[in-house]
């Protein structure tokens, strides 16, 4: 939306009843909405939009706006570049509080509930893993605790109920104490996970993490179809690849499984040659990626009562292996390379 049209935006009657409820908005972020967004502002658009105050003061407007009017929230509005779009165009995107709309929208909760659980996961799509898992849920799993550690002495523990690479360590034996790690754990729900070896093709891309890629399926007159696939690349010494704690984002052709995007990470940033790497990220080829689709496609007709399902894989040993599904996958990772959702969401006829 162009600078005259945010102007125009503070003539809105709506945008008065919107800042009214600043409070109501803090609330549900959690978070004093005024600090959040020039927090935002100066982190995805830069001092000088802050030096404008003018401006600045009418894109505060717009965002409490498109928080009320559009359901996106505060950092999708900067990473959809919001305050460029027509109406029309804010539209094509959904928002993470209509994304939990249209999954809740969905049958089968109970089903979407086994995808949640990651032991469930794995216990019903073992042979797509490719890695031996477990899990810990007290004192007694201690001995089966035991007895993994003696056939991996390098693994990865992760929490039972978080998301997006929270609270994930992986554990060196050769260097880790293994009674330190049983206290770690013995308290809480955990799983441990034979670490995977990452293919050298995916590994060119950032070593120290494993890259994996998001592709989503959805069911539209019983055919399975590819919603989109990005790749997910790690940075810095983080063993974790996902955007939200600061890794790189390519968007990938489901054609030819080709990277044509730059890279970008949720903070904003973007680039062409990866930060740590140097690779070059627009044209980089994922290996195997007729295999790879062939293997969502087949996991899709597995589970056709539930048309829409995020699958999570990486490149081991020149093999695909699932790292882990999701029924409630986020529109993020797409939507910030200018892919808008809704209308393909309507295809799966669970969207109005």
């Amino acid at each position: 939306m162009k600078k005259e049209k945010i102007y125009e935006l503070s003539k809105n009657k709506n945008v008065a009843k919107v800042l009214a409820r600043r409070n109501v908005i803090s609330k549900v972020l959690n978070e004093d909405s005024d600090e959040l967004f020039n927090k935002l502002l100066k982190e995805y658009r830069g001092e000088e939009f802050e030096k404008d105050k003018k401006l600045a003061d009418f894109l505060r407007k717009d965002f409490y706006f498109s928080l009320l009017h559009y359901k996106i929230k505060p950092i999708e509005y900067f990473l959809y570049d919001f305050e460029n779009l027509s109406d029309y165009g804010r539209k094509q995107f959904v928002g993470n509080v209509e994304r939990y709309e249209f999954m809740y929208s969905l049958p089968h909760l109970e089903f979407k509930q086994t995808l949640t659980d990651k032991y469930k996961c794995y216990q019903k799509f073992k042979k797509y893993y490719g890695r031996e898992m477990i899990y810990i849920k007290g004192e007694e799993s201690k001995n089966e605790f035991l007895d993994f550690c003696k056939r991996h002495t390098k693994y990865i523990i992760k929490p039972f109920d978080t998301s997006q690479g929270y609270g994930i360590r992986v554990v060196d034996l050769e260097k880790d104490d293994q009674n330190e790690i049983w206290n770690y754990i013995c308290g809480g729900r955990f799983v441990l996970e034979e670490l995977i070896r990452q293919d050298e093709r995916m590994a060119r891309l950032h070593p120290q993490s494993v890259n994996t890629i998001r592709i989503a399926t959805y069911i539209k007159e019983k055919k399975v179809n590819i919603l989109f696939a990005v790749v997910r690349m790690g940075r810095g010494g983080s063993v974790v690849d996902n955007a939200s704690a600061g890794g790189v984002v390519g968007s990938i052709d489901i054609d030819t499984g080709i990277i044509y995007s730059i890279g970008k990470t949720e903070r904003g940033e973007k680039c062409i040659l990866h930060p740590d790497t140097g690779v070059c990220i627009p044209g980089f080829q994922i290996p195997e990626w007729d295999k790879l689709k062939e293997i969502v496609k087949d996991l899709g007709t597995q589970v056709k009562d539930y048309p829409y399902i995020s699958w999570d894989f990486a490149l081991q040993d020149g093999k695909w292996v699932m790292v882990e599904a999701n029924g409630e996958g986020g529109f993020v990772l797409q939507q910030m390379f200018g892919k808008k959702l809704r209308k393909i969401l309507r295809d799966v006829n669970a969207w109005k």
